[in-house]
């Protein structure tokens, strides 16, 4: 008989200051539907708390006493995402949603990171990255000044992937002082792209596949080489990827 171990790969916990001791009352964390679809293909399940979500990946026993082998191959860099909402839409409120004020102008959603970057032990604090969400086809203005293209009334704009790869891009019109830059980008995976014209350069995050659009807070798990399934029964490791908002 075929034994299928589910091992728990990462949590994620989100929890808020209050006067007293942090909670996370009223917290509901939730993959997104891209997420949701990949979970299905890889039979991969997950528990909902106040706060926090879990994630089990399933395997099978290799033959040894307390070996086991991943059920599906796990790709480095796969990309997984989870949303947080509230039940109380006045909380938000009475905490600092933008942990740079500046970054209040990019508007919601505030997007977080985790990547477990070490072997070593311990929880991953979850990073926020100063980066607006856009969707997957639209546009965004860009100073030419800024840019180094004063002069220029044309010029070639390229969106590249995080591995510097040219996905898109076409050629802007200066008016005003500012070039228009747009995309469609519905055929790509939701993720960071880079932005670039003249001698500008910018990170952006573009919304694919529209999952995006009424959430406060996004968060983006990479599966580094250190998220690894754990291959033994009696490792009961897992990576625990954390952060707390802080009150006003």
């Amino acid at each position: 008989m075929v034994i299928t171990w589910y091992r728990k790969l990462f949590c994620v916990n989100i929890q808020y200051e209050t006067a007293g001791l942090p909670s996370a009352t009223g917290l509901r964390l939730e993959p997104s539907p891209s997420t949701l679809v990949l979970f299905d293909l890889q039979k991969i399940r997950y528990r909902v708390n106040p706060g926090q979500i879990e994630v089990f990946v399933p395997g099978m026993q290799n033959g040894s006493l307390t070996g086991i082998d991943p059920l599906y191959p796990m790709e480095i860099n796969e990309l997984m995402f989870f949303t947080l909402s509230f039940n109380d839409a006045g909380l938000p409120g009475k905490l600092i949603m933008f942990p740079d004020p500046a970054s209040q102008l990019l508007g919601f959603p505030t997007l977080f990171t985790g990547n477990k970057e070490t072997a070593l032990p311990g929880p991953v604090a979850l990073k926020y990255e100063k980066t607006k969400v856009l969707p997957g086809a639209g546009s965004c203005t860009v100073n030419a000044s800024d840019a180094g293209l004063d002069a220029i009334t044309y010029a070639p704009y390229f969106i590249k992937n995080i591995s510097g790869q040219t996905v898109a891009g076409g050629n802007a019109m200066q008016s005003d002082g500012f070039f228009t830059c747009s995309w469609d980008m519905h055929l790509y995976a939701p993720g960071f792209f880079i932005l670039e014209i003249g001698s500008k350069s910018d990170q952006i995050f573009l919304d694919t596949r529209s999952e995006f659009t009424a959430t406060i807070i996004l968060i983006q798990i990479t599966r580094t080489g250190f998220l690894t399934y754990p291959t033994d029964l009696s490792d009961t490791n897992f990576v625990n990827f954390t952060h707390t908002i802080q009150k006003l």
